[in-house]
C-alpha cells in the first residue's frame, strides 16, 4: 500500500506538481492540488489493511511454517523507551496540539488568514495552495519539540546539524528531480506531449478503449512498468506529460489518471528487485531466516501484489461507477 494513507503524505504534493504541469498542455489554468486523491486514499488505507491482513493470515503465514530461532541472527528484545525519549514525546505532543489549534484558528473563521474567502471554495484557500509549507512547519515544530524534550537538541547548532543530515539524505532525490525537470521542460517545449495525447486519444477512441476499461488497463500497464522502473517520481515525471493530456481528451480528469497511476505503481513494488528498499527488506528477512534469497522474498510477497492489484482495481471501479470525488474539488470526469 505504498500510496495509501489517512493523511496527506510526501508523495501527494510531488505527484500533484507533475500532474499540474502535464495538464497545462491542454489547460494552462488547471491546478491539481496535493489533496487531489485524499478521499480515495483514505478508503484505500482501510482496503489495504483488510486485504493485507487476510493474505497474511490465510495465505502467506501458513506457507512459511513454524518459526525456528535456530536460523535467526542475534534477535534481541525490543529496547525500552528511555525517560528522555518519553519526555521528548510529551513535548512533541504538546507542540503538535498547540500548532494545530493555532492553525485551525487561522483557518476556520470566515475570511480568516489562511482560510477561504467569502463565497469561495476551501480548495482555493491560501492553506490548500501552500499546504507543502504547512506540512513542513508541522514536522519542524514537532521534531524540534521532541529534540528539546529528549535532550538531542540543546542549541541552534544541533538543529542545524540535523537539518544538514536531512538535506544530505535528499541529495540523490534532488539530482533525480533536476534531470526529471529538464525532461519535462523539453517534452513540453517540443509539443511532443500534445501530439501524442491527441493521436493517442483518437486511437483509443477508435478501438473503443475509454472510460473505466481504459483506467483498468492503465493500472495493469503501470504495474508492469513498475517492475523495471521502480522510482515513482521519475516514472510519473516521464509518463504524466503523455497520459494526463491524453486522458483529458477522453474526458478523464488528471486527478483520476494520477490515482490510477498510484495504484499500479504501488502494487508491484514488493516483488521487483529494482525497488531501492528491496535489498533492505531482504536483509531484514534474513535476520529471521538466513536461507532466504531474492527469489524467496518475491515468491512470499507475490500474493500481496495479486490481492492488492485486484482489490484496488475493484475499489477504483466502484469509485468510477458512483462518480465519487477523489478529493476536495477533485472529480472523476474532465469537462472541457
Amino acid at each position: 500500500g505504498w500510496s495509501a494513507n489517512l493523511l496527506i503524505g510526501t508523495n501527494d504534493p510531488m505527484f500533484a506538481a507533475f500532474s499540474t504541469q502535464a495538464a497545462s498542455v491542454l489547460n494552462p489554468d488547471y491546478v491539481v492540488l496535493a489533496t487531489a486523491n485524499w478521499y480515495f486514499m483514505i478508503a484505500s488505507t482501510f482496503l489495504i489493511v483488510i486485504v493485507g491482513s487476510f493474505v497474511t493470515d490465510r495465505i502467506v503465514e501458513p506457507r512459511l511454517g513454524k518459526f525456528s530461532f535456530e536460523g535467526a541472527l542475534n534477535l534481541s528484545e525490543r529496547d525500552q523507551i528511555s525517560a528522555e525519549q518519553k519526555r521528548g514525546l510529551k513535548f512533541a505532543l504538546i507542540a503538535t496540539v498547540v500548532f494545530s489549534v493555532l492553525l485551525l484558528a487561522a483557518l476556520l473563521p470566515s475570511n480568516s488568514l489562511f482560510g477561504a474567502k467569502e463565497g469561495e471554495s476551501f480548495t482555493k484557500s491560501v492553506f490548500m495552495h501552500s499546504i507543502i509549507i504547512f506540512m513542513m512547519l508541522f514536522f519542524i515544530v514537532a521534531g524540534a519539540a521532541y529534540g528539546a524534550g529528549a535532550g538531542t537538541i540543546k542549541n541552534s547548532g544541533d538543529a542545524v546539524k540535523f537539518m544538514e543530515q536531512a538535506v544530505a539524505e535528499l541529495s540523490g532525490f534532488l539530482v533525480l528531480i533536476f534531470f526529471a525537470a529538464q525532461f519535462t521542460y523539453l517534452f513540453n517545449a517540443s509539443n511532443i506531449g500534445l501530439v501524442l495525447s491527441i493521436k493517442g486519444s483518437v486511437f483509443l477512441k477508435d478501438i473503443g478503449l475509454t472510460g473505466l476499461s481504459l483506467i483498468i488497463v492503465f493500472i495493469v500497464v503501470i504495474a508492469f512498468i513498475n517492475l523495471f522502473i521502480a522510482v515513482d517520481s521519475a516514472k510519473w515525471a516521464m509518463m504524466a506529460p503523455i497520459f494526463v493530456p491524453m486522458f483529458m481528451n477522453l474526458g478523464l480528469s488528471p486527478e483520476l489518471t494520477q490515482a490510477a497511476f498510484r495504484i499500479g505503481d504501488s502494487t508491484t513494488n514488493i516483488i521487483t528487485p529494482l525497488m531501492p528498499f528491496f535489498v533492505l527488506i531482504v536483509a531484514f528477512m534474513q535476520r529471521y531466516d538466513r536461507g532466504l534469497k531474492i527469489g524467496s522474498v518475491v515468491s512470499i510477497m507475490l500474493p500481496y501484489t495479486v490481492a492488492f492489484l485486484l482489490s484496488w482495481a475493484v475499489l477504483m471501479s466502484v469509485w468510477y461507477a458512483f462518480d465519487l470525488p477523489l478529493g476536495p474539488g477533485a472529480v472523476i470526469h474532465y469537462l472541457k
